[in-house]
């Protein structure tokens, strides 16, 4: 999915930099902000649990068992599980909007526990379970409405509430 969403957002003339999370060590680094300066931050990645207090979004990666990253023998697949109450102890120097992903990101307790991380606003899937392409075409959505000004020959902007909005209603059945 990240492929496609970087030839897509790269098409609207946006700047766009894929972090691959296949290490452990990748995603501490992610989410203690060890990226470019950016406006956006999309998390691509598992949302489980049907009520809030079972909430999680589950990385999945490769980490060594015996520390030294440098050796051949000792990798395992991994999977970093984190809950709404985990984010702001990871989260290092959030900036700008994140969105997530991750099937269920939108519920209050992961857009609070973003927002009192220190993101300025964020954005996710409020539904249980949605498909990949859906989440495709809404992020796709979303930046087309906002950069429409920029990108198309109408007068027509959108805030980003609205080009959320906008998004969301493009496939009916994961709004």
């Amino acid at each position: 999915m990240a492929e496609t969403l970087r030839a897509i957002l790269e098409q609207f003339s946006l700047r766009v930099f894929v972090i691959r999370l296949y290490h452990k060590k990748h995603i501490e680094d992610f989410l203690a902000g060890d990226i470019p300066n950016c406006d956006y931050t999309i998390l691509c990645c598992h949302g489980m649990g049907e009520r809030d207090e079972d909430a999680q979004i589950m990385l999945q990666c490769i980490h060594n068992t015996t520390g030294d990253d440098t050796r051949k023998d000792g990798w395992e697949e991994f999977s970093l599980v984190l809950k709404p109450s985990d984010i702001e102890g990871y989260l290092q120097r959030p900036q700008g909007t994140f969105i997530n992903l991750a099937c269920g990101g939108g519920r209050e307790v992961w857009a609070k526990a973003f927002l009192d991380a220190g993101y300025k606003s964020y954005i996710g899937a409020t539904r249980d379970y949605v498909d990949m392409n859906a989440s495709v075409l809404f992020v796709t959505g979303f930046f087309y409405h906002l950069l429409m000004p920029s990108c198309d020959y109408t007068d027509k902007s959108f805030t980003s509430a609205e080009a959320v909005k906008e998004a969301a209603a493009m496939d009916k059945h994961y709004e």
